[in-house]
C-alpha cells in the first residue's frame, strides 16, 4: 500500500478529500492530512510518503517551498498540485520544481483523480529510496544469515550479480547522501539503485550489466576531483553473506582510499597491499640542531617526507608516523629560542594538517608547507638577529682594549642574558668569549699594521696584559707570532 500526505490550510477540504475518494481502492493509504507546509517536512522527514497532495497558498510555508523541501527530503515521490483559476503563475512554478500534476480545486473528484493515481502508481523511478527498502537492506546488514528477506531483496533486480558500490564518508556524511544518490541515477540511466548510509558507508545496488573494467572507468573519470571519496566494489548474488562481505572484505579495502592517488575505485578481488614505512634517521636529524643548524635539520625532515610520497601507507601508519616526526621537531624546537605559547601553536597548526588531510599526499602537502614556514620563521630569525648584532660586534670591537661582559653587554643593550648568549650561537656559530677573543685579535692585526705601534702597546690596546700570553693567543688564531705578523713574514 503506498502512502498519502494530503496537505491544506482549510480543513474542510482537507476531511472532503479524505472522505470523497475511495484511497485504498487505488492502493494508497492516507496517513496524514496537515494544514501547513511546516507540518509536512515533519511527517516528510519521519515517514517515507509516496504521494504528495497540496495546496500551493497556505501560511508558514507555501506550497513551493514544500516542494522544493520534499523533494530534498524525498526525491521521488510524486507531488500532485491542487490549485484555483488565479494560480497558474504558482502552479508553473510548482511544475519546474518538481511537481508531477495538478488539479483544479474546482474540479477535484475521483473522475479526476483516478487516471493520474493510475499513472503514478505505473510510475518506476530511475533512483529507489523507499523506506522500506532501506530498512530490508540494513536488517540483511546486521544478520549473518541469507534468508528469505534477502532472497526477497534481491529478486528486485533483473540482473543475476548487481554491483554493490561502497564509500566511506567520515565527514559530514549527510551532506552527500542526497547528491550521490542523484549522481549515480545519472551515471547508470535507466537501472535501479537503492541507496543506503550505514556506518558512516554509503552502500550502493546498482541493477546494472556493466563489466568492472567498464565501472571503473565511469568511476575513475567523473570522480577524479573527489578525494574525499573511494569506492570498493563487487558483485553480489542473493546468496552472499553481505555483513560478511561487508565487515571482512571491503571494510578493509577501504583503508586504501587513503593511500591510493591514481584510482578512485578498488574491486575485493584486486591485489593490493600496504608498505612498511622506512625507519627515520633520528640522530642524523639531531645532530643539524647539535651544531646549531635548524633549517638543515628541517629540509633532513622534509628529504624524509619526499621518500614516503610513493608508498601506499595506510592512514593509521601515516599519522603514526607523523605524530613521531612532531615529537622529535618539538623536541628540539624546545632547545630553541621559542616560547611555550609559540611551540604550542606550532603543535597545534601540524596536528590540524594531520587531522584534516583526507589522503597521504595532502598529509604529506600539509605537513611539508608547515616545515616550509618554519624554515622561514629561522631565517627570518637569522636576518633580525644580524641587524643588532653589528652594532654590538662594532661595541665590542671599539672596546677590545678591555674586559667588556656579557651582562654589561646585556645591560648596554637592554637584552636578556639568557637570549644574549644563544644570540652570539645563533650569529657567528660561537660563544661570548670565544666571539671576544677573534675580535680582539683581528683588532691587534689592525694595530700592528701601524708601525709605530710596538707588539707590547698592541697586546695592551687589546686587553692582554700579559704580551707572552697574547703572542700565544695570536699564533694560535693566526699561525704567526705577532713578530711575525708585523715583519709579514
Amino acid at each position: 500500500m503506498k502512502r498519502l500526505l494530503i496537505v491544506d490550510d482549510e480543513n474542510e477540504l482537507r476531511n472532503a478529500m479524505i472522505d470523497l475518494i475511495p484511497w485504498e481502492q487505488y492502493g494508497y493509504n492516507v496517513i496524514g492530512a496537515v494544514e501547513n507546509g511546516e507540518q509536512a517536512v515533519d511527517l516528510l522527514e519521519q515517514h517515507p510518503i509516496d504521494l504528495l497532495i497540496t495546496d500551493l497558498i497556505m501560511p508558514k510555508m507555501d506550497g513551493l517551498q514544500l516542494i522544493q523541501q520534499a523533494k530534498r527530503i524525498q526525491p521521488t515521490l510524486h507531488i500532485l498540485i491542487l490549485s484555483n483559476y488565479s494560480e497558474f503563475d504558482y502552479v508553473k512554478q510548482a511544475l519546474q520544481l518538481g511537481a508531477s500534476d495538478y488539479l483544479l480545486k474546482a474540479s477535484f473528484s475521483e473522475k479526476e483523480i483516478a487516471p493520474l493515481l493510475t499513472r503514478f502508481n505505473q510510475d518506476t523511478p530511475n533512483l529507489l529510496v523507499s523506506h522500506s527498502a532501506e530498512m530490508q537492506v540494513k536488517l540483511l546488514l546486521t544478520t549473518s544469515a541469507v534468508n528469505s528477506d534477502q532472497h526477497a531483496f534481491f529478486s528486485r533486480f533483473q540482473t543475476k550479480r548487481p554491483l554493490l558500490l561502497v564509500a566511506k564518508v567520515t565527514k559530514q556524511p549527510e551532506k552527500f547522501k542526497q547528491p550521490l544518490k542523484e549522481y549515480f541515477a545519472q551515471l547508470f540511466p535507466n537501472t535501479l539503485i537503492v541507496s543506503v548510509l550505514f556506518q558512516k558507508m554509503y552502500l550502493f545496488f546498482i541493477d546494472t550489466p556493466a563489466d568492472s573494467t567498464a565501472i571503473k572507468r565511469v568511476i575513475n573519470t567523473n570522480f577524479t576531483c573527489q578525494k574525499q571519496l573511494f569506492f570498493v566494489a563487487d558483485f553480489i548474488s542473493d546468496s552472499t553473506q553481505l555483513s560478511i562481505l561487508l565487515m571482512e572484505k571491503i571494510q578493509p579495502k577501504l583503508d586504501f582510499g587513503f593511500a591510493l592517488e591514481d584510482t578512485q575505485l578498488l574491486f575485493v578481488d584486486d591485489s593490493v597491499a600496504f608498505d612498511a614505512i622506512p625507519n627515520f634517521p633520528k640522530q642524523t636529524f639531531k645532530h643539524y640542531f647539535a651544531v646549531d643548524d635548524p633549517i638543515g635539520g628541517i629540509e633532513f625532515l622534509l628529504d624524509h617526507l619526499l621518500h614516503l610520497r610513493h608508498l601506499v601507507l595506510s592512514e593509521m601508519q601515516v599519522k603514526e608516523h607523523f605524530s613521531y616526526l612532531l615529537f622529535a621537531l618539538i623536541n628540539e624546537l624546545e632547545q630553541l629560542n621559542f616560547t611555550s605559547q609559540e611551540l604550542a601553536l606550532i603543535k597545534l597548526e601540524f596536528l590540524q594538517e594531520m587531522n584534516l588531510a583526507q589522503t597521504k599526499l595532502t598529509m604529506i602537502d600539509g605537513f611539508s608547507t608547515r616545515l616550509r614556514q618554519l624554515i622561514d620563521i629561522f631565517r627570518s630569525r637569522e636576518q633580525e638577529a644580524n641587524l643588532p648584532f653589528h652594532e654590538i660586534s662594532d661595541y665590542l670591537y671599539r672596546n677590545t682594549h678591555r674586559q667588556v661582559t656579557l651582562k654589561e653587554l646585556a645591560e648596554q643593550f637592554h637584552y636578556n642574558y639568557s637570549y644574549l648568549s644563544s644570540l652570539f650561537a645563533q650569529v657567528v656559530h660561537m660563544n661570548f668569549t670565544e666571539y671576544l677573543t677573534e675580535l680582539r685579535i683581528k683588532r691587534a692585526k689592525d694595530l700592528l699594521d701601524q708601525a709605530s705601534l710596538t707588539i707590547s702597546e698592541v697586546a695592551e690596546a687589546v686587553g692582554f696584559s700579559d704580551i707572552s700570553y697574547f703572542s700565544k693567543v695570536f699564533k694560535k688564531r693566526t699561525g704567526q707570532t705577532p713578530s711575525q705578523y708585523k715583519r709579514g713574514i
